[in-house]
């Protein structure tokens, strides 16, 4: 998250005030009728255990979907590569995460950024969840940073990707965010679009 908002922050007072951010976007949600919140898991000092952040996360997260549940909102939660957090770097702290949250409207997403540089593919997501993939951010990479480039500007392999998409119902989103695309960023997504339609 591009803002100044962690909710696995050790300072308490930075924690508590991250989820209220978050919840304040739950009642945006509400008031614009979306069904789908993204929660990012935040970070812990890379010196501490991760056993702390990752029981702050747990803790806010759960916090997040109590109110959400009210609006019948889905929380997505993405694992994040190693430069962006220490607490859910990969498919199996995903689902270690979302099990010991224990709340029926937290679901997992899909960032193929994060993903590829954990070794891991599009077909490994779909195969474990399923119909609880809640949402996918579809991006192209260098394969040795966290930079999302727009389909077709980077190394993955968006073709195979898209193939293993058949079975996937739910929405796309390129999250484009770096600096690069900021000048134009209509020409970034139609770009996207237009390698997604030509592996249709």
């Amino acid at each position: 998250c591009i803002y100044p908002v962690n909710i696995a922050a050790k300072d308490s007072r930075y924690r508590v005030r991250s989820v209220q951010y978050f919840i304040k976007c739950i009642d945006l949600a509400a008031e614009f009728g979306a069904k789908t919140l993204l929660v990012t898991t935040g970070r812990g000092y890379y010196t501490e255990d991760k056993a702390e952040p990752w029981k702050r996360a747990v803790e806010s997260i759960r916090a997040i979907a109590e109110i959400a549940k009210k609006y019948d909102i889905i929380v997505a939660i993405e694992t994040m590569t190693r430069y962006a957090t220490n607490i859910a770097n990969n498919i199996i702290d995903l689902s270690q995460l979302i099990k010991e949250i224990g709340m029926p409207n937290v679901k997992p997403m899909l960032d193929t950024v994060p993903m590829y540089m954990a070794g891991e593919t599009v077909e490994q997501y779909i195969t474990t969840y399923g119909k609880e993939l809640a949402h996918i951010h579809f991006l192209d990479g260098d394969g040795v940073s966290g930079a999302h480039l727009a389909l077709g500007d980077g190394i993955y392999p968006i073709m195979d990707y898209i193939e293993s998409l058949k079975n996937y119902h739910g929405y796309l989103t390129p999250e484009i965010c770096i600096a690069k695309y900021y000048l134009a960023p209509e020409k970034a997504l139609k770009q996207c679009i237009d390698k997604l339609k030509e592996g249709i």
